[in-house]
């Protein structure tokens, strides 16, 4: 009896400390109970396990000591029409390295939605004030994840209430829902084809007073009353070049923002190979648009091995684009 007693004690002690968090290696995720923990010295994410179809519960800015509290329990990520109780889930982690990326953190993540099975690779990095993560899919989809009107975002941020009527075919990759007052919204979009375009960046400004929806791999979101926010990156091709497009990339509301647009449809899914969808970023910064470049870069140079001879050059076209 007794030494049952300390197994069960061992197996609590071990479901409640850090992995791979050390002095060289600042980085953790954990299992306490219900709430799964993912972070570093920098930031710390806290879901809601629910069976591996994770809940945001808060963002930390360590740096700053600021919390972001997600005010909304919907899972982060959004499939239409299927159900969204999930089953199956299981997690594991694992540091990485190879030739290419430095060593860090990954959080397997692995649920079923009805007989459409998702996987989300969470990537933290060593002195990195974000958290990267990768969507895999395979199985059978209930919807098509079709828009049939894409003019969600022809000019930039105008004002468009046709997303309202497409919420059935829309997949969400992952969303926060904040309190605060006055949200600053900054997307910025990158454009490809130097032979049509002469403004290889664009910029939008605006407030997250109603829905809207944005055009761009990059979102600033920033509390003006704290002067300090959070970032959203979609790793994925230009918002033009992006394969099944929904027609924007980012949906705001007052405190919230999805991130949508996977890369692919329901028709793309094979039913025993996993298919790469495009992944996310979240990160934090506290400050003006100097810290939040420099939070932005700094995940960046995370992400692979720097080679001073390699990376810290300028590339142009023979039209100094």
């Amino acid at each position: 009896m007794k030494k049952n007693i300390y197994t069960i004690l061992f197996v609590l002690l071990i479901t409640k400390t850090p992995l791979f968090c050390n002095e060289a290696n600042p980085y953790y995720t954990f299992l306490k109970s219900d709430t799964l923990y993912i972070g570093n010295d920098l930031i710390e994410r806290k879901f809601l396990w629910n069976n591996g179809n994770l809940i945001t519960i808060s963002i930390e800015d360590k740096k700053s000591r600021q919390f972001w509290i997600n005010e909304k329990q919907n899972p982060d990520f959004f499939i239409p029409q299927q159900n969204q109780t999930a089953s199956g889930g299981k997690w594991q982690s694992k540091e990485v390295e190879s030739k290419i990326m430095p060593k860090h953190l990954e959080v397997i993540i692995e649920y079923t939605l009805d007989q459409l099975q998702i996987k989300k690779i969470y990537r933290i990095y060593i002195n990195s004030p974000a958290i990267a993560c990768d969507l895999y899919l395979k199985g059978k989809a209930k919807g098509t994840w079709v828009v049939k009107q894409k003019e969600l975002a022809e000019v930039g941020y105008i004002e468009s209430r046709k997303i309202l009527s497409q919420y059935n075919e829309i997949p969400v990759m992952d969303q926060v829902v904040l309190g605060g007052k006055h949200w600053g919204i900054d997307a910025v979009e990158f454009l490809d084809m130097s032979d049509y375009n002469n403004t290889l960046v664009k910029s939008y400004n605006t407030h997250s007073y109603h829905e809207n929806v944005h055009r761009g791999n990059l979102l600033f979101f920033e509390n003006r009353e704290l002067d300090k926010g959070l970032f959203f990156l979609k790793e994925a091709a230009c918002s033009a070049t992006q394969l099944s497009y929904p027609g924007a990339d980012f949906i705001t509301n007052f405190g919230q923002v999805k991130i949508i647009g996977l890369g692919l449809t329901a028709a793309d899914l094979d039913e025993d190979e996993w298919t790469k969808a495009y992944g996310f970023v979240v990160g934090t910064y506290s400050g003006g648009e100097l810290q939040r470049l420099t939070a932005l870069r700094e995940y960046q140079k995370n992400i692979r091995k720097q080679l001073p001879d390699r990376d810290e050059m300028i590339v142009m076209n023979t039209w100094g684009d």
